[in-house]
This record gives C-alpha cells, structure tokens and sequence, in this order.
C-alpha cells in the first residue's frame, strides 16, 4: 500500500515533474491539510544551525551553517534557469570605535557580505552553487540548498584591525537572506507583492563571549 505522501506525488510522478519540485509540492500540500509532520511544517525557510565568532590567527572569523528550504515557486523558477543568489551578510557591533576608526582612517566598513549563487544546469542535470570564487556541483538540490550560508573561517576583520584583542571584545551580528536584487529585472517586478521570495533569516547575535 501506498502512503499519503506517494499518492499525493503520483500525478506530478506521471505529469513528469522533477523530484525537487514534487518534493517542494507535496510538503505543501500535506501542510495545507495539516498532515505534514509538525517540525517539518513549522520548519523556517532559512533556518541557522551555526553562528559564532573566532579568533583564528590573529584575526576575527565567522563560521556558520544555515538549513535552507525552497518553496515550490522558487524550485520552479530554479529550473527555469533562473540564478538564486543568496547574501550572507555580517555586522560588527562591538566595539564600535574599533569600526568607526577603521571606516575614518582605511575605508573599512563594518558590514561584509558573501554571495551564494545558486543554478541549474539541465545540461549536465546538476544543480550548481557559485561562491567566493568556487563552483561546487551537486546531483541533489537537498545537498546543493546544504552549502548556502556555509561559512567556514571567514574573515570579517582582519589581523591589523583585531590587534591583539581579545575574542570577548568582539560581537556582531549575521543573518542571510535571498537577493531580490540579483535577480533578472522583470522577475523583480513581478514580485513585489509575492512573499514567496521573502527569505530572510533575521539578524542572529554572534559574540566571542563565553555562555
């Protein structure tokens, strides 16, 4: 016998839809009829995992790690060959006179970003994630979705900024959230009043301070 998920995959199986989008269309539709596993439905499209801040050679480092989930909308779209970009962004807000010095003296800016600019290639059927100039290339759009907003030793200020302080000094704030920007200019204007491209994970506190 067959369970509720699979008959509900059945059609789009037969219309010849591909996993990801049946995947993204049956969570849906069992959320909608209140059938989806609790955790699952409740589950934040952008969900962090990880967030801390690290000494690491002198200079000040963030690692992170995100859950990240697509709705059926921006499945398809991916598919369509449309490049999701997503923004990791991070803010120094301790010390402050440590950003407010540097922004005087050298140009530093206390927000850095890193993009991760997610795509299909129907060619070769792999999903692919462009980052800090590395292709990565995956088979499954769940492992392609684990590498946005994974940040390992990433620097946020470096060594000469730092000068010797320590790791407590520090703390700042992260979140990570779809580029609406990137995208092409008339999907920007199509989707003004659609929340299904709102992704936003939210600023999430980061310090060196010992819980």
């Amino acid at each position: 016998a067959k369970t509720v998920r699979e008959n509900v995959a059945l059609p789009l199986r037969v219309a010849g839809e591909r996993p990801a989008i049946i995947k993204a269309r049956v969570d849906e539709l069992l959320a909608l009829v209140g059938l989806q596993p609790a955790a699952h439905a409740a589950a934040a499209p952008l969900e962090n995992r990880l967030a801390e801040l690290v000494l690491s050679d002198g200079s000040l480092v963030v690692n992170s790690r995100f859950a990240v989930t697509l709705n059926p909308t921006l499945v398809e779209a991916l598919e369509q060959g449309v490049t999701l970009t997503f923004r990791l962004e991070f803010e120094l807000t301790r010390p402050r006179s440590t950003s407010w010095w540097q922004e005087l003296t050298s140009g530093f800016s206390p927000e850095i970003s890193q993009f991760y600019r997610l795509s299909w290639h129907p060619l070769t059927r792999q999903y692919r994630v462009n980052f800090g100039g590395l292709y990565l290339s995956f088979a499954r759009l769940e492992d392609a979705l684990a590498m946005i907003g994974s940040a390992r030793y990433w620097q946020v200020l470096p060594r000469s900024s730092v000068d010797g302080q320590p790791l407590k000094s520090f703390a700042g704030r992260l979140r990570l959230r779809l580029d609406t920007a990137q995208l092409p200019k008339p999907f920007q204007l199509n989707i003004l009043k659609s929340t299904d491209w709102s992704l936003d994970s939210g600023w999430i506190t980061v310090s060196g301070e010992t819980p």
